[in-house]
């Protein structure tokens, strides 16, 4: 059975502005991905695309696509990851706490041995940064991705 990514996190927005930045394209333009296309309903697509201003090893241009399993307003959204060694899923679930929400998104379906431990890390070290950034975007309207990773945003791009 592969390894799973669990990480949770709070942030001081309600779960309704938490799931439109996690399914409205515009919204997810400005924390997570560089352009996305979004359709938010079960068998809905998606379209994310991910393009950094300098292409090295750690950092390429590219996209995840793919149509939604399950999408639950303002309490859920789960679907496919397809990665370079195989199709996994991500879900991710939102709870009201307090005058915040808690956001818990589980990465499953990794597999063993190989390539896949250091997929593993990769991903659990970029889904952290980002749900950071998420944080950070909903709570104070910054955003760290250009200046972290030198990923191209709306802003660094018309800014």
């Amino acid at each position: 059975m592969g390894q799973t990514i669990e990480l949770t996190k709070e942030i001081a927005a309600s779960p309704e502005t938490v799931f439109r930045a996690l399914t409205d394209p515009d919204e997810l333009s400005r924390w997570w991905t560089t352009r996305a296309e979004s359709d938010p309903r079960p068998g809905g697509a998606f379209n994310y695309r991910f393009e950094f201003d300098e292409q090295t090893e750690q950092r390429q241009d590219h996209g995840y696509s793919g149509t939604y399993d399950e999408v639950v307003e303002n309490e859920r959204v789960a679907y496919p990851w397809q990665a370079r060694l195989g199709e996994t899923k991500v879900d991710v679930t939102l709870r009201p706490s307090g005058d915040g929400t808690t956001l818990r998104l589980v990465h499953s379906g990794w597999g063993e041995g190989g390539e896949w431990p250091a997929a593993v890390r990769m991903h659990e070290e970029g889904w952290g940064f980002f749900l950071e950034n998420l944080k950070t975007y909903l709570e104070r309207g910054e955003d760290r991705r250009a200046a972290a990773m030198g990923m191209k945003t709306p802003a660094a791009m018309t800014g």
